[in-house]
């Protein structure tokens, strides 16, 4: 494979009227492109890649209050999961426990979930992470005696398109309503793949 090289003297390479859309080559060897005047895409020398503009979220739940803000979960329906508190939210996709696609594309979602005082009369319990497109559930039964707690890890792969939203559920099938979500460990992330 032949490489050609374009030499600018140092300047950077404008692909736009307006020429805030450009790819430039740092002093120290760091290769930028910009797309709209913001750096969209950096590769170091060591070739590491950064996306500074590629959407990601990770929210848990505000436990100021303690640690079970949401007690006592329905035994006979779906509950969504209270996700409020952002500690990252790059693009701003993520409001009121819903993740908003910024544009079509596949994305990576995990929900981490504590469950405390289980109940094992409940046949099962299901988790969904629930998209426009379709709700990825991951279904789960219980040993013979009641636990203090389990935690579970539930990954989706999702076609999303742009303004299409992702939020978590849960739900408890009989028992008695005795299961509290625990936010201390509790999790909702994800990102776009491409």
């Amino acid at each position: 494979m032949t490489r050609s090289v374009v030499q600018l003297g140092g300047q950077a390479l404008k692909l736009d009227a307006d020429g805030d859309t450009t790819i430039q080559v740092s002093s120290d060897d760091v290769l930028i492109v910009d797309t709209a005047g913001n750096e969209a895409l950096k590769i170091n020398a060591d070739g590491y890649v950064t996306k500074p503009l590629q959407p990601y979220f990770h929210v848990g739940i505000d436990t100021t209050g303690g640690a079970t803000p949401q007690s006592n979960i329905s035994n006979s329906a779906y509950v969504n999961i209270t996700l409020d508190s952002e500690i990252i939210d790059r693009g701003g996709n993520f409001a009121s426990s819903t993740f908003t696609a910024p544009v079509t594309g596949t994305y990576h979602l995990t929900l981490n979930i504590r469950l405390d005082n289980v109940d094992t009369a409940a046949s099962y319990y299901n988790l969904v992470i629930a998209t426009s497109n379709r709700h990825h559930q991951q279904l789960f039964t219980l040993p013979d005696s009641d636990i203090p707690i389990m935690s579970f890890k539930f990954t989706a792969i999702a076609d999303m398109d742009a303004s299409d939203t992702a939020y978590c559920r849960i739900f408890q099938n009989g028992g008695t309503s005795q299961t509290d979500i625990n936010g201390y460990n509790t999790s909702f992330y994800g990102y776009l793949l491409g």
